[in-house]
């Protein structure tokens, strides 16, 4: 298995960005290779109500995504997006119930959270809050649960060369915090990583909470997944926990044809469909039952293996109306997003044809993984 590796840190200065004809989104040049690509058009009003963050780790950036009222009409919003307090090394961004932004700063290890609107509107804004916590040493990757309860994947500094167990950390007050806010986590779950040599947890990467409330998650450096049925149960610091579920999708003929390959995202759609995507993989893989799926099984076949045309599938995530958005991310390859209208139908080896596709951030932008979530307001 090979290991994700994440590219040196880029130093830049803030830079004022303007709406309007200079703040187009730019079609790459690997578009003529791709299936559809969109015409640019003039960035969304002040009157988008539906986002997509991207965490530009390369570039110290919250890239912002935004359209009005319908998602397929997304676009690059280069005159919203903010660079970071810090030059924060960014993993994540998400939206919180309450409608600020919550950044996972894993270089530091801290949560930075910001004003969306007043984050919109300066090219460097400061946090109205940064979250720390004696429990959190490298967050990766965020999601609330219902109760509006923050779960944070938090790597702990492990490294292909001294790996050891990761944790998921529930901060139960993180909505609420205001300036310098130092939280106890309110579940500590440490997996077991010497249960089986098959499924390690030293690198996670992908998080995600199902409509259900239960967790899964991605192994970046192991190829798994793996899902926690019911982890709002779990009280206090639980060590040596074995997932409910854990599964690879390996090809031991021909490994790098993997399904799942160094995964780094997942997706759920409204008919609990599962969508797995891959920092080692052109391709994303779907589950079309993923609670049927055979417990500790090293070579599940997927419903669907879906080409994207892009060069890796770090990022996905599934819109309001269904459609799945897959992004590459660099440091070697181009920073595209497309978009899927139909990911739910056919099976096997399926090739659709993207209906959009755009640049979601310059050049070679690199984005660690963890996941995207919509949010609409």
């Amino acid at each position: 298995m090979t290991n994700e590796t994440v590219p040196s840190q880029r130093r830049r200065r803030p830079g004022r960005r303007f709406a309007g004809a200079a703040s187009i989104a730019v079609l790459l040049a690997v578009c003529g290779t791709l299936t559809a690509c969109s015409t640019p058009t003039p960035p969304p009003s002040d009157d988008a109500n539906v986002f997509l963050l991207i965490a530009n780790y390369s570039g110290h950036h919250i890239e912002v995504l935004s359209a009005v009222d319908d998602p397929a009409a997304l676009q690059h919003d280069t005159g919203a997006g903010f660079t970071t307090e810090d030059d924060a090394s960014v993993a994540m961004a998400v939206f919180g119930p309450d409608g600020r932004i919550y950044v996972a700063d894993h270089g530091v290890g801290r949560i930075l959270v910001y004003d969306a609107d007043a984050a919109f509107a300066a090219s460097a804004p400061a946090p109205v809050a940064v979250i720390t916590s004696a429990d959190i040493i490298e967050p990766v990757a965020l999601a609330f649960n219902a109760a509006g309860e923050l779960w944070v994947v938090d790597r702990r500094r492990s490294s292909e060369g001294d790996p050891h167990a990761n944790r998921l950390v529930k901060l139960h007050s993180a909505g609420t915090a205001v300036g310098p806010t130092d939280l106890d986590g309110t579940t500590v779950v440490e997996f077991d990583d010497a249960a089986s040599p098959d499924f390690k947890y030293d690198q996670l990467g992908g998080l995600f909470i199902d409509q259900t409330g239960n967790i899964w998650v991605t192994d970046v450096l192991n190829w798994n997944v793996a899902r926690i049925d019911d982890p709002d149960g779990l009280l206090g610091v639980v060590l040596g926990v074995v997932p409910d579920l854990q599964f690879k999708s390996v090809d031991f003929a021909a490994p790098d044809d993997s399904a799942i390959r160094n995964p780094t995202s997942l997706a759920m759609d409204a008919d609990g469909r599962l969508y797995i995507g891959n920092r080692g993989q052109t391709s994303v893989a779907r589950f079309d039952d993923p609670y049927a799926v055979t417990n500790n099984a090293l070579s599940v076949a997927p419903s669907a293996v879906i080409v994207s045309g892009l060069p890796n599938t770090t990022l996905v995530a599934v819109d309001g109306d269904g459609a799945l958005w897959v992004a590459s991310s660099g440091p070697a390859d181009p920073a595209t997003i497309a978009r899927f209208a139909n990911p739910g139908s056919g099976m096997g080896l399926q090739t659709p044809a993207a209906s959009t596709t755009f640049a979601w951030a310059p050049a070679n932008a690199y984005a660690a993984g963890g996941g995207m979530l919509f949010h609409t307001r």
